[in-house]
């Protein structure tokens, strides 16, 4: 097990394949669902991130369609990250977080810019 993902999420994922694991995170509630995809690659955070780390992060993404456990979310990198691995946040786009904007980068931009 690697000490930089959170043992949490190596025992209670919703789905998992060779590259990422989904979790719900300590922040899921009945009021806002938080999701959370680890990168299993030893990436540290978003600064080392690569054009084949995004398109298996989106491969993962198509994977975990089928579940419809999110609608109408956005996704979010933090940076500087909580945990020293990859790791990227699915919220709705109402939620509000705690973190300062400045602290939020988007997926679409890395999506559509690497």
């Amino acid at each position: 097990m690697n000490k930089k993902i959170p043992e949490d999420v190596y025992y209670n994922y919703i789905y998992k394949n060779d590259k990422c694991i989904l979790v719900k995170d300590p922040k899921h509630s009945d009021i806002f669902f938080n999701y959370t995809i680890w990168y299993l690659e030893d990436i540290k955070n978003i600064l080392f991130i690569t054009k084949e780390d995004i398109n298996n992060i989106k491969a993962f993404l198509e994977e975990i369609k089928v579940l419809n456990l999110f609608d109408n979310e956005k996704k979010y990198f933090t940076y500087p990250p909580t945990h020293d691995r990859l790791h990227l946040h699915i919220v709705p786009t109402n939620y509000i977080s705690y973190r300062r904007s400045e602290e939020l980068v988007s997926w679409d931009y890395f999506k559509n810019n690497k």
